[in-house]
């Protein structure tokens, strides 16, 4: 297993910039003092450590903090190549996929995280799961107007930030209180 005394052994991390550079000269291409890391075809920056690919914002962690996380995290702005540990922290699944910025690939209609042609109605409908429950915030004529109503929601939980009160919200959210909450919402164009 992978430890922070290993990590500093071999590696120099610069927290403000996010970037690691070998300390040690490794099997021919491995220069010192070159950057480490090369992006994977998901985004992330990935650094291989004894023949095992980590994920550079995990091994930043390590470095900072002397242990692997257990759970998800997260890039605060949603930069998966920005490593700074200031824009890290630990996180839920459920509070690391709001930071998602782009729809599914089987969201083919819009594109749009959250929305989806109702085709009985005629109309777009807009969702957003809380702690893996789906939350109905309505139905809008236009894709764009349900995608700003879905952003808004979204900016305000993860304001909260915090799983229980997200969770508090989401109950919330099948009241009264609740549903004029997302009128609210409709009206802060």
């Amino acid at each position: 297993m992978l430890t922070q005394e290993r990590i500093k052994e071999i590696l120099d991390y610069d927290p403000m910039t996010g970037e690691f550079v070998w300390k040690v000269e490794r099997s021919g291409y491995v220069k010192k003092g070159k950057k480490a890391g090369s992006r994977h075809r998901t985004g992330y920056i990935t650094i291989t450590v004894d023949n095992i690919a980590y994920k550079a914002h995990r091994l930043a962690w390590l470095y900072v903090y002397g242990e692997l996380p257990n759970s998800p995290l997260d890039h605060i702005n949603g930069d998966r190549k920005d490593n700074r540990i200031s824009n890290i922290r630990q996180t839920s699944n459920n509070e690391n996929q709001w930071n998602r910025y782009k729809a599914r690939r089987d969201n083919a209609c819009t594109e749009l995280l959250g929305v989806s042609w109702h085709k009985a109605r005629g109309k777009w409908r807009v969702h957003i799961s809380v702690d893996k429950k789906n939350l109905y915030l309505g139905s809008y004529p236009t894709a764009e107007e349900g995608y700003a109503i879905y952003l808004r929601f979204k900016e305000l939980l993860h304001t909260i930030g915090d799983k229980e009160a997200g969770r508090a919200l989401a109950v919330k959210m099948r009241t009264e209180e609740g549903r004029k909450l997302v009128e609210e919402l409709k009206k802060c164009k």
